[in-house]
């Protein structure tokens, strides 16, 4: 469908013109037809042509200035009206500003009721409209004089009409997730709750199941309306009426959005290229109050320039847009802003990133993700944004930001022969990157191995650190694995090393370290000092000293205190409990509830926890604790700062008793 949208001054015979062309009455409303003033949206259609022609009838009343950019954010093209007998008024500037923000670059004058003017007055208002429209979007476009009341005008702007829905547009439908920006919602008798708007995106066919944003409801599509007519499917474009099941008329308001199932992604903050009016006095100052108009809603806002304090009138820059509520937009929508009394339109653009974050980490440059969001073809700004070294893509998150459908972003990564990370494959990487990632690590490992020969291999943690620039968890633990299946490393416990690397091993030493473990397997889920570990492996005290020494933060045996180790399986049963009541309340769990869970004495638990919490495995808070979620990644700090401990706490001993006066012991 070819959304064709009017503009223009109170009174000027928009409605009247509309009839004229379609046969249709569009204001429908009781207090419309006894005022004789549009109050709310009306809709006609041609359907006599190649592809359904849709007309938007917008009031033009100053108050109505919201519902006018519901209806004319949608727009391909935009009927100006202009009456001969009044010609230009304030309206038709602030309703032909307001086109030019939205940036509808395709449009005619009707220069209506021209039954009431000479032509000496047609000619003059002709040069004047041309006057006005020149530096705004619509410069350029034809003028046609037209009476609705004498039929003057009307078949060649009808003419002109249908030439411009035959024109190319760009395609909304193809790999992209259905978006629809509500302007009525009403109920019909035995339908139940229905809703209207412009398809801004996608496609949507009955039967199909929707997200009602920014609830996060889930509805699904009873049955279509488009140009009046029961239809199987519509698509992006199309003016379509959609008969919701699963939602009652009270959950939905004009300024909702339906969206295809996982492509909710509402948000409260919006980066986005900010033009300033050249209609208003003064500029925009930074964090200024105002109201936002985007897709069919208007809400609060505040406006954070970026990088400046003000931007004067007729310029351009990036701004942060804070939300009052949250916001359905992707990259390219438009939008305009309007003072906080909501009297006067000021400025207006579109958006650049729809999930900026509320702060940036001082070496994150946004410039390079903007220029890759504001390219037309998604793909290109891809491979661009993924060209840049050491840059990670998170994929899902670009195509939230695009809204673009899985199919799409799978072609996406596909053709920019990526390396895939993290869960999913979610994370991309250039192979360029994925390269120099791996050559980094190898040097580095390198270079550990020839300052220390004598030690097995390096901690997995500043294996993961020693690259030239920065990467997520995710993807340095790919680019760990690669190395790992391309033979170029080998990780065992919490140390990396090269296959080829063989520290001295004093004579016995391994054959000692396993009769320890196996000594450690048999005192079980309990802890243990030297002595018993002598006793059960009959190896001597100082040895089982020197072994713990050298194979510490391997997480095989653990020091958990200055005198008492535990068997890295009989610590890890204990996290998995503390975690399993970390779950179940927000408020944490105490050391009885743990020792009911495990069975385990109280002062072994307290022992255990009190490690726990010097680690940062456990979050402590009065007598509560709380087990963090990522156990793995705990574990592994645990042991890399296990591996830096010194040599003397290996070889303590527990402090001899002395007798106090009165025969009380004390340390």
């Amino acid at each position: 469908m070819f959304l064709i949208a009017t503009a223009g001054h109170i009174d000027h015979g928009k409605t009247a013109l509309i009839r004229a062309l379609t046969g249709t009455e569009t204001d429908r409303l009781p207090q419309e037809k006894a005022r004789g003033i549009s109050i709310d949206l009306g809709f006609a259609y041609w359907t006599d042509v190649a592809g359904t022609v849709g007309f938007v009838d917008v009031p033009g009343h100053e108050r109505f200035i919201p519902t006018m950019l519901s209806g004319a954010g949608a727009a391909d093209f935009a009927l100006l009206i202009v009456a001969a007998d009044d010609g230009i008024m304030p309206q038709t500037l602030e309703h032909l500003d307001i086109l030019d923000l939205l940036g509808i670059r395709q449009g005619v004058v009707a220069l209506t009721k021209s039954d009431l003017a000479n032509p000496e007055r047609i000619a003059l208002l002709d040069r004047e409209i041309t006057r006005t429209l020149a530096g705004t979007a619509l410069a350029g476009s034809p003028i046609l004089p037209v009476s609705a009341a004498t039929g003057a005008g009307i078949d060649a702007l009808a003419r002109l009409l249908r030439q411009a829905a035959t024109r190319p547009r760009p395609d909304r439908e193809a790999g992209l997730g259905f978006r629809l920006a509500i302007d009525k919602a009403f109920t019909v008798p035995g339908a139940g709750t229905v809703v209207s708007g412009a398809i801004r995106d996608g496609a949507v066919a009955v039967g199909d199941e929707l997200t009602l944003a920014p609830s996060g409801e889930t509805v699904r599509v009873r049955g279509l309306q488009a140009a009046g007519r029961q239809v199987p499917r519509a698509v992006a474009g199309d003016r379509c009426a959609i008969n919701l099941r699963g939602v009652a008329l009270d959950q939905v308001r004009r300024g909702d959005w339906l969206l295809a199932p996982g492509h909710l992604c509402a948000s409260h903050r919006l980066t986005v290229d900010l033009r300033i009016s050249d209609a208003v006095a003064n500029g925009i100052r930074h964090n200024s109050q105002m109201h936002l108009h985007i897709g069919t809603t208007d809400m609060p806002c505040r406006v954070l320039l970026h990088g400046r304090s003000t931007l004067p009138v007729g310029e351009s820059g990036v701004a942060h847009l804070v939300t009052a509520r949250p916001v359905c937009a992707v990259a390219g929508d438009a939008f305009v802003l309007r003072d906080a009394a909501a009297r006067q339109t000021l400025a207006g653009g579109r958006v650049v990133d729809p999930l900026a974050p509320h702060r940036r980490r001082r070496d994150d440059d946004p410039e390079p993700l903007w220029a890759a969001l504001r390219r037309p073809d998604p793909g290109a700004g891809f491979r661009d944004f993924l060209a840049r070294p050491g840059t990670e893509v998170d994929a899902g998150a670009f195509a939230w930001r695009r809204n673009l459908a899985q199919p799409r972003i799978e072609t996406l990564l596909s053709d920019a022969h990526v390396v895939r990370c993290g869960p999913g494959g979610r994370l991309a990487l250039s192979v360029r990157t994925a390269e120099q990632a791996e050559a980094a690590m190898i040097a580095g490992l390198d270079s550990f191995h020839a300052a220390q020969p004598a030690l097995a291999g390096r901690p997995v943690a500043a294996v993961l650190a020693d690259l030239p620039f920065r990467l997520s968890r995710e993807v340095r633990r790919t680019i760990l694995q690669r190395l790992r299946e391309q033979g170029r490393l080998a990780v065992r416990g919490n140390f990396v090393h090269r296959p080829d690397h063989a520290p001295p091993v004093p004579p016995g030493s391994e054959a000692q370290w396993q009769r320890i473990l196996a000594a450690a397997a048999v005192l079980g889920r309990s802890s243990f000092g030297l002595r018993e570990l002598a006793d059960a492996s009959r190896i001597p005290e100082a040895t089982i000293a020197e072994q713990l020494f050298e194979h510490r933060g391997r997480m095989e045996i653990w020091r958990i205190s200055a005198t008492r180790h535990m068997l890295d399986s009989a610590l890890r049963e204990i996290a998995a409990n503390a975690s399993a009541l970390s779950g179940q309340s927000k408020a944490g769990f105490d050391v009885a509830r743990l020792r009911d869970r495990t069975g385990l004495g109280r002062n072994l638990l307290i022992e255990v926890l009190e490690f726990f919490d010097r680690t940062g495995i456990a979050l402590r808070r009065g007598d509560r604790r709380r087990i963090v979620a990522d156990l793995d990644a705990a574990f592994q700090r645990a042991a890399l700062a296990e591996a830096g401990l010194p040599r003397k706490l290996f070889f303590e001993r527990p402090r001899s008793r002395r007798k106090r006066p009165g025969g009380h012991a004390s340390r």
